[in-house]
């Protein structure tokens, strides 16, 4: 199999069957012949197999388009089939087919035995197809049983605060150029005096083949010469070069004298595949000498089971950016670099979680060696792919930020490019009125914006504070959130005539805010903010949960600690380890209520203050829980002989039940009464019954409501030790069992 070097990555075939009749006219016949002779092969497959082996084998061969025939045929008779209708619905997304799509993974997701995945992809359909609500619906559902996976979350934000997307999109021209064809047009990158990219159009100089993920030819690299939308025919580049399979996503170094570009992998006319069958993409280079461009040399990195792919070089070839799916990275296709060193190019070195995502990050483009700018599927987005950039400063790479519309659509766009003076550049999508496939677009920015730079520092050391959220607020409404790197700054392209306010924060210190009004910065001014930030006094609270049942910590359960900050409405929440304990802290002038929480248990509420507290403070706050079916017995409640009224001294004991009932609203208990087993079964029974009613009778007199206590006398039917009818036992023993208890029957 062979993969291709556009935008979908993962177009794969098996060259030995995808040999395809247009080539030139002294190979016709012969080509013809094969044609013949794998049609027939085919025909007689196709007899003897079911359609929906056939449809698998395509599948998994990766001839999507071939599959979506067969799948077709058998959806049709088994429309219940998971297996079958969520593979169709993988076909029509991975050739680019988002309305049907959208269709057939609609029908998947209500089957009962649908991956979660198929969620997702629904969702991602349905915000291709601009149907932004719905697809925020089953993202959520995605979300809430897929947490490990990030992307849902992430597109569900990116619907909530789609107008961001919107901010700049009068600032820009675009224009469909001229050289597109009807087939793809993609991956432009300057060069001399023109422009370079790669296209599957038809052209006559090699014999024809075709990639069967989605029936095109395979791309080769073009040169047309000019500027801005004004180019000449585009002319094949340095055919010396290229293969009779893909060619493209091809950079320069500044010199113009060393290129890089991607290729299936194929060295000197032979092809080489993994242990999956599959011919990876490679990364090759070439260099100008006196006499024109030397052979193509293999890139040291290059795998044969996994891919490399559209690199990216720095203007002195110091650096080169790349994409690839090698072990150990964080989704799909990961960026990556390689720093070149005298004794030779250093190994690859991941760009980490912050840019690369479980989708895929492809096409970078390193624009004036501090900013690269890429494709992504998996950040904030419209839908499909988009584009982004991230600067480094520092030697830290800054969050993802989204170019935005027009560049950025709902469709994919992708391959992005700016000019020297960074006011216009290309870009390549496959949006609805092009001239074919993906087609390359010509941008020009109208009004030129300026970067804001803002900086975040310790109040008291100055030094800069990293991991801070600055939020950036355009015009009161549109909002962005970006993070500091070790050097504590952030950046943001901004246009003239703004407002802007910002607001930083990072745990342990306090709500750092600033403004920047449209008449404090012009083009030759340009903004810079510092926001200093002063560290929260360093007030905690700690303490720990156990059973009001018999003190001991509350282990090997999940007890969730919630801490309620009632000055701002905000919830944390602790998990208590084995030993109970639990620790917060604190914001200063604020107010909080502590409550542990157990399914079918209650804790006691408390409540502190930090106001008015300055330096150091530590509150030590131990919760109590009481669980449905714990007996908690009331120590020193005495009757007299034969008697069930109750005395001072038992009252005492009883107001502190009182207490409890008023401080844990939601307890019903049940109030139990025992004897010894001194008297008949019969009296015991029916003293022990009085003297509980007696004690339940005393608590509603405290306005405890009769409705949350049961009275219950069980005579000596549960003894605490030995002593039964006829057991010699001594007073202390007997007294044991001479209790009264009440047992948590609910709680709310």
């Amino acid at each position: 199999m062979i993969l291709t070097s556009r935008k979908k990555v993962f177009h794969q075939l098996d060259i030995s069957k995808k040999l395809k009749k247009r080539t030139t006219m002294n190979n016709q016949m012969v080509i013809k012949s094969k044609i013949l002779v794998v049609v027939l092969i085919g025909f007689l497959f196709s007899c003897s197999k079911p359609i929906t082996y056939q449809a698998h084998k395509l599948y998994n061969q990766m001839a999507y388009i071939q599959a979506i025939e067969k799948y077709n045929m058998v959806a049709g008779k088994d429309s219940a089939n998971t297996e079958v209708l969520s593979r169709l619905a993988d076909c029509y997304r991975l050739t680019n087919q988002s309305e049907e799509a959208e269709l057939w993974y609609a029908k998947v997701v209500k089957l009962p035995d649908a991956k979660p995945i198929n969620r997702l992809y629904y969702g991602q359909a349905l915000m291709r197809n601009g149907k932004y609500e719905q697809a925020q619906t089953w993202l959520d559902t995605y979300s809430a049983s897929q947490a490990q996976d990030e992307r849902g979350g992430i597109f569900v934000e990116s619907i909530k605060n789609l107008d961001n997307f919107f901010a700049n999109k009068d600032s820009y021209t675009i224009k469909n150029l001229e050289i597109n064809s009807k087939e793809d047009d993609f991956s432009p990158t300057l060069y001399g005096k023109g422009l370079v990219f790669a296209s599957n159009r038809v052209n006559e100089s090699f014999v024809q083949y075709n990639h069967a993920w989605n029936d095109k030819p395979f791309s080769k690299i073009y040169f047309s010469v000019g500027q801005k939308h004004e180019l000449s025919n585009p002319e094949l580049f340095l055919k010396s070069v290229q293969t009779k399979y893909h060619d493209g996503a091809v950079t320069f170094t500044g010199d113009g004298n060393t290129m890089f570009f991607t290729r299936n992998n194929i060295v000197k006319g032979k092809v080489y595949k993994s242990e999956r069958d599959i011919v990876k993409l490679k990364i090759f280079s070439s260099h100008k000498n006196k006499t024109g461009w030397g052979n193509p040399v293999e890139f040291q990195y290059n795998n044969h089971d996994y891919h490399m792919a559209h690199p990216a070089v720095s203007a002195d070839g110091t650096k080169l950016y790349f994409s690839s799916d090698m072990p150990n990275g964080e989704g799909g296709m990961d960026l990556y670099v390689c720093e070149r060193t005298e004794s030779g190019w250093g190994l690859p070195v991941n760009l980490g979680p912050k840019v690369n995502t479980k989708g895929n990050e492809i096409f970078p483009f390193l624009h004036d060696d501090k900013t690269l700018y890429f494709a992504s599927n998996g950040h904030k987005g419209l839908g499909g792919l988009d584009n982004y950039f991230i600067r480094n400063t520092s030697g830290e790479w800054s969050s993802p930020v989204n170019v935005g519309n027009p560049v950025n659509t709902k469709y994919d766009d992708f391959g992005i490019i700016l000019n020297s003076n960074n006011d216009g550049g290309y870009f390549s999508s496959d949006r609805p009125g092009g001239k074919g496939g993906d087609d390359i677009y010509a941008f020009e920015r109208l009004n030129m914006p300026v970067n804001l730079e803002v900086l975040v520092y310790d109040k008291e050391t100055n030094e800069p504070l990293d991991k801070v959220l600055v939020q950036i607020v355009e015009n009161v409404s549109n909002t962005e959130g970006l993070t500091t790197g070790t050097d504590g700054k952030v950046f943001k392209e901004v246009e003239l005539n703004q407002n802007f306010d910002f607001k930083a924060n990072k745990e342990g210190y306090q709500e750092g805010i600033a403004s920047l009004a449209s008449t404090e910065y012009d083009r030759d001014n340009k903004p810079f903010i510092k926001i200093p930030l002063e560290k929260v006094a360093n007030i905690s609270v700690s303490g720990a949960v156990s059973t009001k049942f018999d003190g001991a910590p509350m282990k090997d359960v999940v007890v969730k600690i919630t801490l309620l900050n009632t000055s701002d409405n905000s919830v944390r929440e602790y998990t208590a380890g084995p030993d109970g304990k639990y620790h917060f802290d604190l914001l200063p002038n604020s107010d909080y209520k502590i409550v542990g929480v157990k399914d079918g248990c209650t804790s006691n509420e408390e409540f502190i203050s930090t106001k008015n507290i300055i330096g150091e403070k530590e509150f030590a706050i131990n919760l109590e829980m009481f669980c449905v079916g714990d007996i908690i017995r009331i120590d020193n409640i005495y009757y007299d002989l034969d008697k069930y009224y109750i005395r001072p001294d038992a009252a005492i004991e009883l107001d502190k039940l009182v207490l409890t009932m008023n401080d844990y609203s939601g307890l019903k208990i049940e109030l139990r009464s025992h004897t010894d087993s001194r008297g008949s079964d019969a009296y015991n029974e029916r003293l022990s019954d009085n003297r509980a009613k007696s004690a339940v009778a005393y608590l509603v007199s405290k306005g405890i409501v009769n409705s949350r206590m049961v009275a219950k006398g069980y005579g000596e039917k549960v003894l605490t030790n030995q002593c039964s009818n006829g057991v010699k036992c001594s007073k202390a023993e007997h007294q044991a069992n001479r209790r009264t208890e009440f047992k948590i029957l609910s709680v709310e």
